[in-house]
């Protein structure tokens, strides 16, 4: 029972956070133009830290103690995060293209830590479509900005 409300509470929680990346991002024409600007910045902003939050999850192996795999999850995190910070900083749609291509090399790091049994197996079903939703938020959102 205790495994199953893990899983639901992740799974909502996770929908949770993908919401401003629905809202701000893929809905962006939805927006008044005079208000365009603070959204993108705002979206910009968020992709960033949770990134980065997101990053951090590879630290796992090392916080496990396997040494094998620890620097990996590090240096990976560390890389991911500087990824997240640097895209911030770009104009649009750059920034926007580099937090989506953190965001795919994120999930191919997580994809090697659930290789390596770290997670429970319906943990790389729910990042797949969180990460799938979020990487069309942004594509969205960069095309929408070079138009």
């Amino acid at each position: 029972m205790e495994k199953r409300t893990v899983e639901l509470r992740a799974r909502f929680y996770g929908g949770l956070g993908v919401l401003p990346f629905v809202l701000l991002g893929a809905l962006l024409p939805l927006w008044p133009v005079a208000q365009q600007p603070a959204v993108v910045e705002g979206f910009t902003r968020y992709g960033s830290v949770i990134l980065a939050f997101m990053a951090g999850a590879l630290w796992l192996p090392s916080v496990l103690g396997q040494q094998r795999h620890s620097r990996q999850g590090l240096a990976t995190a560390i890389l991911l995060s500087l990824l997240a910070f640097m895209g911030s900083l770009l104009p649009e749609p750059w920034s926007l293209l580099v937090l989506a291509a953190g965001f795919a090399l994120l999930l191919i790091s997580e994809s090697v830590q659930l290789w390596m049994l770290l997670y429970p197996s319906w943990y790389w079903t729910m990042r797949i479509g969180l990460t799938g939703m979020v990487l069309v938020c942004h594509l969205l959102a960069a095309i929408w900005l070079s138009n």
